[in-house]
């Protein structure tokens, strides 16, 4: 069947619900435009992702699990986003399973390692943190960047890992960082294709680093920082 479609009106609040085996077409079990909640839902066997987030859905979705998808876990969700999720799981997406973050940062945004499943974090396209918004990742946040992708920092940016739980940014195809996340094999000759790298521009609010590791930067030859 298609999907479960929650249009930017809806106010949908779901608990202990099982979608199985939509995603017609190669689509995704439910696409969210909106708030609401989902809690204790199972959405499994879909022809594409388990959940797309479509850029504005700002759901709280607590102890759901993403399986067995055709696709990933979860894609297409802002940054703001990310606090609405904690304790999901995801296992046996073709395609990987992990959650997938697509655009700006608004706001004032905080990241744990509880937002998303399986220890890491995917970012799709270069991450922009424009003035007056701000983000901070906390200790044990594992980032992989899509290849020729990085950051644009015009606002404030903290990592703030420990020395027993630092702050990751690596390659999506780094598989000694939390495994194959992308479920395709090792990288070819050569190693990962490497992320651009972190911009980060002259600012007020200068950014914040501690204990952080930034790992296979360098695509078309670039630094891995610069203010």
């Amino acid at each position: 069947w298609s999907l479960l479609d929650v249009v930017l009106t809806a106010n949908v609040q779901l608990e202990h619900c099982l979608v199985r085996y939509a995603g017609a077409g190669y689509s995704t079990a439910a696409q969210w435009w909106s708030a609401g909640s989902l809690r204790h839902c199972t959405f499994e066997y879909s022809g594409g992702s388990g959940i797309n987030m479509r850029l504005s859905g700002t759901p709280a979705i607590e102890q759901c699990a993403f399986d067995h998808n055709a696709t990933v876990a979860i894609e297409n969700a802002h940054w703001h986003a990310l606090p609405g999720f904690r304790d999901n799981t995801a296992t046996g997406n073709l395609q990987g399973d992990y959650f997938a973050i697509h655009g700006l940062v608004q706001g004032n945004v905080e990241v744990w390692p509880w937002n998303y499943p399986n220890g890491v974090l995917v970012i799709d396209n270069t991450w922009s943190v424009p003035a007056g918004a701000s983000l901070r990742l906390h200790g044990g946040v594992i980032c992989k960047q899509r290849a020729a992708y990085g950051t644009d920092i015009n606002g404030r940016l903290e990592m703030l890992g420990t020395s027993d739980r630092p702050v990751i940014v690596t390659a999506l195809e780094d598989d000694s960082t939390i495994g194959d996340t992308q479920k395709n094999g090792p990288p070819g000759p050569g190693g990962p294709i490497p992320w651009y790298g972190l911009v980060c521009h002259p600012s007020p609010t200068p950014p914040r680093l501690l204990h952080s590791i930034f790992r296979h930067v360098g695509w078309a030859m670039y630094s891995d920082y610069r203010q």
